[in-house]
């Protein structure tokens, strides 16, 4: 004798929509293709995207520097607490229509942010795009010299490629003759 299911047929139904899902479709936040997700996976998360490729290019480009892993790790506990209080004001002030948003000072971009140059001033801002707000960032970091177990790298030798015969040659800077990528020193002791 066949054994009863506790169900009804409905009850059934129901559990069978909810294990196959309905599936929304969306626009990916990054390159804007349209995609399909159940709707229980498109609701978990605030942002939405095709792919990893197109996510993490949307955090290294489109995120503020806050949200990103590496943020704040220099600064000291005082100093992070100083721009997180600087910012929060500033969006304050955005949000009660205290300060009004003006484009870019550099290309003219009405999608702006604030950038910040002392933190003790959370109402003087300048008023950048995301890509002129990054170069600013960007522009000013200074970079420490690679090392090698402490002593400083020397600076990578030019390499001119010219490809003969479907092989990738080097130009030895000393001698200049050339020599196939797969030696790595010139006779003369010079390198690529």
């Amino acid at each position: 004798m066949p054994r009863k299911s506790p169900h009804t047929e409905e009850t059934k139904r129901k559990i069978g929509l909810a294990n196959r899902g309905v599936w929304i479709k969306f626009k990916c936040d990054y390159c804007g293709t349209t995609q399909e997700e159940k709707e229980s996976h498109y609701r978990r998360t605030k942002r939405h995207f095709c792919n990893m490729r197109c996510y993490s290019l949307f955090r290294k480009e489109m995120l503020p520097k806050e949200e990103h892993n590496n943020y704040g790790k220099g600064d000291s506990l005082e100093i992070k607490l100083k721009k997180i209080k600087c910012r929060m004001d500033f969006n304050h002030y955005l949000r009660d229509k205290k300060i009004k948003r003006k484009p870019c000072e550099v290309c003219g971009n009405p999608k702006s942010e604030g950038h910040h140059d002392d933190y003790s001033k959370p109402k003087k801002v300048k008023w950048l795009c995301v890509k002129h707000h990054r170069e600013l960032h960007t522009k000013n970091k200074v970079r420490k010299p690679r090392t090698i177990g402490g002593r400083p790298m020397k600076p990578m030798p030019k390499i001119t490629k010219t490809k003969i015969m479907y092989q990738w040659y080097w130009q030895c800077r000393r001698c200049e003759t050339e020599h196939s990528y797969r030696t790595k020193r010139c006779k003369c002791k010079g390198e690529a």
